[in-house]
Order: C-alpha cells, then sequence, then structure tokens
C-alpha cells in the first residue's frame, strides 16, 4: 500500500518481498523472522528521503558505555598520576632537609 497523504509515497515490506526472488527472498524472510523474534518493527525509508541509514541505537549505547569507562579509567589514571607526582616531590623535599 502507498500513503501518500503527507507527500510521500510508503514503500510496504510486502511490496518488497515481491520484488525478491530465491536466496535473496529466504535471506530477507529470515531477517524478517530474526527481527520479530526480538520484537523489532521493521521499516522501509523511500529512496527519495535521502536517508543512508538509521543508526544503530545498540552500537550507539555500547559506545558511550565505553566512552564512559574510559572517561572513569583516565580519571582513575590522572589521579594516580598526580598521588605519585606529590609522594615523589614530597619525598624529594624531605631528603634535602
Amino acid at each position: 500500500m502507498e500513503n501518500t497523504s503527507q507527500g510521500f509515497h510508503t514503500v510496504t515490506i510486502h511490496k518488497v518481498k515481491a520484488t525478491l526472488q530465491g536466496e535473496e527472498l529466504e535471506i530477507f524472510r529470515r531477517t524478517l523472522r530474526d527481527l520479530s523474534e526480538i520484537n523489532v518493527n521493521p521499516v522501509t525509508i523511500p529512496r527519495d528521503w535521502n536517508i543512508p541509514q538509521i543508526p544503530n541505537l545498540l552500537a550507539a549505547y555500547e559506545r558511550r558505555i565505553e566512552d564512559e569507562q574510559f572517561e572513569m579509567w583516565q580519571n582513575e589514571m590522572n589521579a594516580e598520576n598526580m598521588k605519585d607526582y606529590y609522594m615523589d616531590r614530597d619525598k624529594k623535599k624531605s631528603k634535602k632537609r
């Protein structure tokens, strides 16, 4: 079914399946089943919208967690380096006395 009520055409999954044959069709069906198993509703995006891809939210989440973990590690390393610096400085001062 095409929806033109808002000035754009929506391509349905049914239309996409109708254009595929053989192994491509089986891969597409398998992908739809896999998506259904994880409760993801597949959508098609018309080419004239010029959207090359939808960002992967899970990957974005994982990158954010990794960035936060790296920042925490970096802060710990900075704190440790500062502690070492002041301890070394204090040792040098005590030796001079």
